[in-house]
């Protein structure tokens, strides 16, 4: 069954009652929405698309739920950016006026840039459900294909379809905590006291900003040094730690996959599911029945 895209969601629900305008580009790739609104909680679906908000006015807080679990922030400041649950309802609760840039992108065009890369790149989207990040470069993206859709023409769009893949490229960057893999000299990382804070705030959204901290570096360095150290990227360790962790609760606990998945830090069971397939091979639930019949 096919999924709706966001714009129909967004015409249709509470949300149509905010002033807001409307671009599209012709080939239905990505649905721009500048609405200003007022403080609200509505639960919003999974839809076929990434979406991404840009706030451009207003200073909030915010929170939002995915199962059973809330996270927030104390403020959410003009340039803050958050990408919704690729996979999952959620509920979004912000309680003060803003201005918000919305872009829905088809994930179609995540599969184009998942096969030219051959990289998880839905995975490692899915961090972007987890804390907001402010981003300079993402944002002028994020403006740039509001200002490049007023005029949809063939010319702008090759120009949008350009931005959009520079806008996901960049949030890929940001959210897997890569950097270019040039030769580093540097001192050894401590990985005994980075894998124990980990452990300790596996189910918090660990950043390479907070990671960089916690070993004393530069976050723009830390990357650098980390491949280098260990030939994976700060976010495919944490995600390793995530599933060692997990394959322990399944072994030695009763508690429900979704519940695993959140105690973990994972956006969603779903995601749970599909990261732990692509590390061990199989499900969860395979791996927890297995176990059980040893």
């Amino acid at each position: 069954m096919n999924q709706q895209r966001y714009a129909q969601f967004y015409e249709t629900s509470e949300y149509s009652q905010f002033y807001s305008v409307k671009r599209q580009d012709q080939a239905g790739i990505v649905d721009a929405i500048l609405s200003h609104q007022s403080g609200h909680c509505f639960t919003e679906p999974a839809t076929a698309d990434i979406v991404l908000g840009l706030t451009l006015a207003g200073t909030t807080a915010a929170r939002w739920r995915i199962g059973p679990k809330w996270r927030e922030i104390d403020t959410r400041r003009i340039g803050h950016i958050g990408v919704s649950p690729l996979n999952e309802a959620y509920d979004l609760d912000v309680p003060d006026p803003h201005t918000v840039l919305v872009l829905a992108i088809n994930k179609s065009r995540l599969d184009v840039i998942q096969q030219r890369s051959r990289i998880d790149c839905f995975d490692i989207m899915s961090v972007g459900s987890q804390a907001y990040i402010s981003d300079p470069e993402c944002a002028s993206y994020a403006k740039s294909i509001w200002r490049a859709l007023e005029q949809p023409d063939t010319l702008t769009q090759i120009q949008t379809e350009g931005l959009v893949d520079a806008l996901l490229g960049r949030l890929l960057v940001r959210y897997a905590g890569d950097a270019a893999h040039e030769p580093v000299q540097a001192e050894a990382i401590n990985l005994k006291t980075l894998e124990s804070f980990i452990r300790e705030q596996i189910s918090t959204p660990l950043t390479v900003t907070t990671l960089a901290q916690v070993a004393g570096r530069d976050a723009h360095k830390f990357s650098r040094i980390f491949k280098a150290q260990t030939g994976v990227t700060p976010y495919q360790y944490v995600q390793s730690v995530r599933i060692t962790m997990a394959c322990d609760m399944l072994k030695t606990t009763n508690s429900l996959l979704s519940d695993v998945a959140y105690q973990l830090g994972f956006a969603d069971q779903s995601h749970f599911t599909r990261v732990f397939r692509k590390h061990m091979g199989i499900t969860p639930a395979q791996y927890r029945k297995g176990s059980n019949a040893e």
